[in-house]
């Protein structure tokens, strides 16, 4: 008895195995000593008269078999408390993980048995409300004053039509969701959503409710900040479901931008602002992204309520919205920019003045027709061809007057040409014509004698009639070259001759023609001594910051003084130093003339050198310029480089790494001559320039042709946006100046201003001015 009372005292000390295990032992031991203690006190005596059966069981036998049944007892209850210990273990740790998931999510449980009326609410509930989770679960008067005042009426009324239909046990009372404020016993005011319904037993009884309590304070506040920015924010953004590609909200902006009402927007789709024709690859496309968990920024074009198509750039961001998944997209409309964009990509493909296509484009063609001339064995004629007697009609009738000349000159080679021929405009009086699919040479004499003659004709000039003849000079393809070069230059030196000849008449190129490749050689060597005997001298041309009037720096220009030819202009020599190499040594002496010449001015004058994409290519160019500056004491800062969009398109990697190291030392790099190329704008974005130049093409037809201001002012309206200032290149009229200021420019360069001069009159420009450098009253230099 002793022991089993024992036993029930370990049992009673709490649930812990090793007690719960002796607790076990005790009591069977208990159970066998009630047993066998009576049993080894009492004798048995067999009764005489009484037969035993011969199957009954020997004492020694029973004790051992009841022993056994005992201990089998023992080790059932010893494996059911195992059991018992790790289903309470397995119990526990579901209970830990849902309250952990219901902290991550910041969602509490409630449950109440509608048998018993009990109501139990989780940890997180507790801490959502901010009381303690000892307490018991408040109900009734005291869970509303936990609610918000503004908001309690409103939950009253739903807590007594929830509690009325739970008394009822309804089965179909619906999902209770309801959004309330509650205040916290520290005065913190939490955002709650709340989620409930009933559970059914089989019989389709209600017989439990249970609900959530989520806390949507951050997600409210993070909502209402969306709000305030979407609504409010002057760009065009909407929310759409990424699942119908439906409307969720526009805001105001994208309202008046598309033309639609608010409420039919809202009834749309994003599909719907796409134009017919592109509807299924766009679709497909969005998709496509949305699946991968992409984000198809792209460029678009979308149609407005009026059907106008604008090209519009997209920016897509996932996000949520009304707890719902969204996508929010911000949207700029590029429709003008873009048509900005092929306005220049035009101007880089076409002469402005006459439409034609430019040396580019006619390069280009020619370098595609080669192709098919090589793989086809087809014949192929390049005219070169010049106006005979131009620069009469223009000193006799004006510049405007042989502009109109010229236009007609355009007009009358398109004439001439079948569709699949070209002609082109070089610049000044200079055209080509590329012919294709000759059967003979001949064909090629035809068209040239064709256009002679129709080029003699008289002009009717604002009713001044003007005359001019034009001389041609051919090259065959493939007898006369098989690369444009060969072909362009060779259709040149036949030009050439025929100038020579006597004008108005047209020559093809023989072999005997290249006296002038002889001239070009004689030039490249006295080019290489130029270097050596000191026969370079460096001018200086101003830079004029148009607000103030103020020269800001000096371009550095390079002069050949050849002892024969006199001044050489650098358009003379610089392509062919360019094409040998030449460039190099002598860009590398220009820089450090340049430097030097510029440290012994004012502190805030500036000093502007050009580069050659040729100089790139060895890869020292920032260690010369380290020793340059080095050498001069000229401060990094007062040094920049001008550069050309070729210096971007060859070998663009590496190049763009070294003017990356350039800025890295403190000089300013600018995009000289732009607007002539066409992947000026795609370089704005790879490299951050601090200047844009505008090429003198442009400024020299300012008000005189439409497409040129507008590209001017495009550029200039650029620049503006960017932060970048716009230098235009090669005023020389008031009334240039005039239309510079009108399109935006911020600075200015040329004649108007002052021709280049040597250093040493750089001293007396600056000082022969008001304050030594007001530029108003500046009149041409001679």
């Amino acid at each position: 008895m002793t022991v089993a009372a024992a036993a029930m005292r370990v049992s009673s000390r709490g649930p812990a195995l090793p007690g719960r295990l002796l607790a076990v032992l005790l009591l069977v031991l208990a159970i066998v000593g009630l047993h066998f203690t009576p049993m080894a006190a009492l004798t048995l005596v067999p009764d005489p008269l009484i037969e035993v059966p011969g199957h009954a069981v020997v004492p020694t036998v029973l004790a051992v078999l009841i022993a056994t049944v005992t201990a089998l007892i023992a080790g059932l209850g010893l494996l059911g408390l195992i059991v018992d210990k790790h289903l309470a273990e397995r119990i526990q740790r579901s209970e830990d993980d849902l309250a952990r998931a219901q902290r991550i999510a910041h969602t509490g449980s409630i449950e109440q048995d509608l048998r018993t009326g009990a109501i139990a609410w989780s940890g997180e509930t507790y801490r959502i409300f901010g009381l303690d989770p000892n307490l018991p679960a408040p109900t009734g008067e005291a869970f509303l004053a936990l609610i918000h005042p503004d908001d309690r009426a409103a939950c009253e009324t739903q807590a007594f039509a929830h509690q009325a239909d739970l008394r009822r046990r309804r089965s179909d009372m619906q999902r209770v969701a309801l959004r309330f404020r509650i205040a916290q016993s520290g005065g913190a005011v939490r955002r709650v959503y709340h989620e409930s319904e009933l559970v059914l037993d089989q019989r389709g009884v209600a017989v439990r409710w249970i609900g959530t309590y989520r806390d949507v304070t951050e997600a409210y506040e993070a909502e209402e900040s969306l709000k305030l920015v979407f609504e409010d924010n002057p760009v065009p953004m909407w929310l759409f479901d990424p699942e119908t590609l439906k409307f969720m909200a526009v805001n105001e902006a994208a309202v008046v931008h598309y033309g639609y009402d608010r409420e039919s927007f809202l009834k749309l789709t994003l599909l719907d602002l796409v134009p017919q024709r592109d509807k299924g690859v766009i679709e497909h496309a969005i998709r496509t992204n949305l699946s991968a968990g992409g984000s198809p920024d792209h460029l678009w074009q979308h149609v407005k309520a009026d059907g106008e198509e604008i090209d519009v750039l997209t920016y897509w961001r996932h996000t949520t919205f009304c707890d719902r998944p969204a996508q929010l997209v911000t949207i700029t409309d590029v429709t003008e920019q873009r048509k900005a964009e092929a306005r220049i990509v035009h101007m880089a493909h076409h002469d402005a003045l006459t439409g034609l296509p430019n040396r580019v484009l006619f390069h280009d063609r020619l370098d595609e027709t080669l192709l098919r001339v090589r793989r086809y064995a087809e014949n192929l004629a390049v005219l070169c061809l010049d106006l005979d007697h131009f620069k009469d009609v223009n000193d006799t009738l004006g510049h405007a007057a042989g502009d109109r000349l010229l236009v007609e000159v355009a007009d009358r080679l398109r004439v001439c040409l079948r569709g699949s021929d070209m002609a082109a405009r070089f610049g000044g009086d200079e055209f080509a014509l590329l012919q294709i699919g000759l059967a003979g040479q001949h064909e090629a004499g035809a068209l040239a004698e064709r256009i002679v003659t129709l080029l003699s004709e008289p002009y009717d000039i604002e009713g001044q009639q003007a005359l001019i003849g034009a001389s041609a000079g051919i090259a065959l393809a493939p007898a006369d070259g098989e690369t444009a070069e060969q072909l362009l230059t060779n259709a040149d030196i036949a030009l050439y001759q025929a100038k020579e000849g006597g004008r108005g008449t047209f020559r093809f190129f023989e072999p005997g023609m290249d006296a002038d490749l002889q001239a070009r050689r004689t030039l490249e060597l006295d080019l290489r001594k130029a270097l050596a005997v000191g026969e370079f001298e460096l001018y200086y041309q101003p830079l004029v910051t148009l607000e103030t009037s103020v020269i800001y720096g000096f371009e550095a220009l390079l002069r050949w003084h050849h002892p024969v030819r006199g001044m050489v202009a650098p358009a003379e020599f610089i392509p062919l130093a360019e094409e040998t190499g030449l460039i190099v040594p002598i860009g590398e002496w220009v820089l450090r003339q340049a430097c030097a010449g510029a440290a012994a001015w004012p502190d805030d004058l500036k000093v502007s050198v050009n580069l050659s994409p040729v100089q790139f290519k060895k890869g020292n160019l920032p260690q010369l310029v380290v020793a340059a500056l080095a050498s001069s004491g000229l401060p990094a800062e007062r040094l920049e480089f001008e550069i050309t969009e070729s210096t971007l398109l060859v070998e663009s990697e590496t190049n763009l790494a070294t003017l990356h190291s350039l800025r890295a030392l403190g000089v300013t790099i600018a995009m000289d001559d732009f607007g002539t190329g066409y992947s000026g704008l795609s370089y704005l974005r790879a490299f951050p320039l601090d200047r844009i130049k505008i090429d003198r093409s442009f400024i020299s037809e300012l008000g005189e042709s439409r497409d040129c201001t507008a590209i001017v002012r495009a550029i200039a309206d650029l620049g503006s946006h960017l932060g970048i200032p716009t230098l235009a290149e090669g005023a020389e009229t008031e009334k240039q100046l005039a239309w510079v200021r009108e399109t935006g420019c911020t600075e200015m360069q040329g004649y108007l201003f002052s021709r280049p001069i040597p250093a040493s009159e750089i001293a007396k420009l600056l000082s022969s001015q008001p304050n030594c450098r007001q530029a108003d009253q500046y009149l041409l230099s001679a």
